[in-house]
């Protein structure tokens, strides 16, 4: 924890964003700054990033739950749309058929990523464990939801919904954040696959998983070479050649050939009758 004031530890310059502008973002600098050994957070020298890694599996949930915030916006859209009149007719635009279809998808997705949320936050209270692709998949969903929603929304107001004047066009720029910060929406998606190489991985799999951001572990050189030994083990053991073999590979074949033989016993089986 670095407070302010401490020598070397400056605050630079203060960020002129596109959304969440209430929220103030700096540069920080830092230099020949000591922090003192009693600021360490965790308490275990070497272990920072798995505990940052960690801490986003409780912070995912509240990213989402605030990307929820703007996608909820839907209802003063229902409301305007209700009133408001189109420019070739003086029916609302709300009996329009295509204006109802992008409500009711609107309304839907809004509706399954509170859902979603909240089966997170439970998950993440009740201390179940593994709640990683839990916290990814509604951060990614909420947040993906938020940003459909509120651009949908600046269509239906059209003109006026690029206008200040409303604040349609604040909930589509405050929504795109939810994208980009506690992990992209992209690295969600990319999820833990090197996990599950891990076991036909080369013996440099160890360091590179640690670069790519997985929790497990201490990121530093003794743990990193620790994990490599059988990591070799396993691969020469197992006889894997990770150049010409996808790890897994066999049980996905074993997969399709009990998928083979099951819709063969089926095809007997009506043939019989």
């Amino acid at each position: 924890m670095v407070e302010k004031g401490m020598p070397g530890f400056t605050i630079g310059k203060v960020e002129d964003k596109m959304g969440i502008r209430c929220v103030p973002v700096v540069e920080i600098h830092f230099d020949n700054c000591r922090v003192p050994a009693k600021n360490l957070l965790g308490e275990t020298p070497g272990c920072g990033f798995k505990h940052a890694m960690m801490t986003l599996d409780q912070a995912r949930p509240g990213v989402a739950a605030q990307a929820r915030r703007p996608g909820a916006g839907r209802a003063r859209v229902r409301r305007w749309s209700t009133r408001g009149t189109a420019s070739s007719s003086a029916a609302p635009i709300s009996s329009f058929q295509m204006i109802q279809a992008m409500l009711a998808d609107m309304a839907t997705k809004v509706e399954a990523a509170r859902n979603l949320v909240y089966v997170a936050a439970m998950a993440v209270d009740s201390g179940a464990p593994n709640v990683s692709k839990l916290s990814a998949m509604c951060k990614l969903f909420a947040t993906d939801v938020a940003m459909e929603v509120t651009t949908d929304a600046v269509q239906i107001f059209g003109g006026y919904g690029y206008m200040r004047d409303y604040p349609i066009e604040k909930y589509m720029r405050d929504a795109k954040i939810t994208q980009i910060y506690e992990g992209t929406n992209q690295v969600q998606r990319h999820g833990r696959r090197p996990r599950a190489r891990q076991g036909g991985a080369s013996p440099q799999a160890p360091a590179r998983l640690h670069s790519q951001g997985d929790p497990d572990g201490v990121n530093d050189p003794e743990t990193l070479e620790r994990l490599a030994a059988p990591s070799r083990r396993s691969t020469v053991a197992a006889g894997v050649n990770h150049r010409t073999r996808a790890p897994g590979l066999s049980r996905y074949r074993r997969g399709a050939e009990e998928m083979e033989a099951t819709m063969a016993q089926h095809r007997d089986a009506q043939g019989r009758r």
